[in-house]
């Protein structure tokens, strides 16, 4: 939000500003008068209004502009876009309101939760403690499988490609404490018990998987592109391990690169993620994208809490630090 003075009929009234990011090259101002630049007595509580203001139009404008634009009528059988974007709105304007310190708290408890959860899905049995101080940098003993995960993390927001070469890289920095299970496997493997992709087949099918995105990428919904390449990523299956957690690297990194919060797929929920993923197999697509949409809605609400918790600067950093319960043993 921003403020600017304008001098009209004589008077001098006080505009709040602010641009509404709808897609790839595409955003809108919008303005609002806060009132007499001269006479405002209750200046916070008129920012607080553009701030819903705000939230409102950025949610109906890109409702609008992306609800027109599903591939799959299957994706909104449960959850709406409007709800999507209400949720994406709300989040992304409150941290754009908490400054600094609050985005920086924020920033490391999702890191904390986003591996915890998603190392566990896969087996880990790293205590969600010991995962915040290497997160934290405050222990001394490396934890070989969360340091990797953290500079996999960085890597995959600041260097991946969407292409074969970058995908392998990005996993042998996620893996490189298990060296025998990097590269494309080259062997055949059963997951869920299901058969994936051929090992002869993975190179083509990869190929296939990022035209694809590539085709996709500026014209479809962007939750939708997300969940669509994580399902499709995890049927080819490419690596002997560690396939899932790629998956979910790279999901968010579409996410946040379309400016929506990365989520969270809770490891309490495996055995619901392993259903949606058999009944899309099946043909039922709409229950994998309710799970998805779960996951996000459920990742958004928790973190608005957060948020809404962090009241005053006392309380901040002890409230974003405190585990959420759901994700917590």
């Amino acid at each position: 939000m921003k403020t600017v003075v304008k001098h009209v009929n004589g008077k001098n009234y006080l505009y709040a500003y602010d641009s509404i990011y709808i897609a790839q090259g595409k955003s809108t101002q919008k303005q609002k008068s806060l009132g007499n630049a001269d006479s405002i007595s209750n200046l916070s509580d008129k920012q607080k209004e553009f701030s819903e203001f705000i939230r409102k139009e950025e949610t109906k404008i890109r409702t609008k502009y992306w609800e027109h634009k599903i591939k799959s009528p299957d994706f909104i059988k449960y959850i709406s876009v409007e709800d999507l974007e209400k949720l994406r709105a709300s989040l992304y304007r409150a941290k754009q309101e908490m400054g600094q310190v609050g985005t920086v708290a924020m920033a490391t408890v999702f890191m904390v939760d986003f591996i915890y959860n998603s190392n566990r899905l896969e087996g880990s049995k790293v205590p969600r403690e010991e995962i915040e101080e290497a997160v934290k940098k405050k222990k001394a003993k490396k934890i070989a499988e969360v340091d990797n995960t953290i500079t996999a993390m960085y890597k995959v927001d600041k260097e991946y490609k969407f292409n074969i070469k970058s995908t392998i890289e990005l996993h042998n920095v996620l893996m490189s404490h298990e060296p025998s299970k990097l590269g494309l496997r080259e062997v055949a493997v059963v997951v869920g018990n299901e058969a994936v992709a051929p090992s002869e087949e993975i190179n083509d099918r990869l190929k296939e998987l990022f035209y694809w995105y590539e085709k996709n990428r500026k014209t479809m919904y962007p939750p939708e592109l997300a969940f669509d390449f994580y399902y499709k990523f995890e049927r080819i299956h490419p690596f002997a391990d560690g396939n899932g957690r790629t998956g979910r690297l790279i999901m968010n990194r579409i996410l946040k690169e379309n400016k929506y919060h990365p989520i969270i797929v809770s490891w309490k929920r495996k055995k619901a993620q392993e259903n949606a993923f058999k009944k899309r197999m099946d043909g039922r697509a709409h229950f994998f994208y309710k799970f998805m949409s779960q996951e996000f809605k459920r990742t958004h609400e928790i973190y608005l809490d957060k948020i809404e918790e962090a009241f005053s600067f006392e309380r901040l950093a002890e409230s974003f630090m405190t585990p959420s319960s759901y994700y917590d043993e």
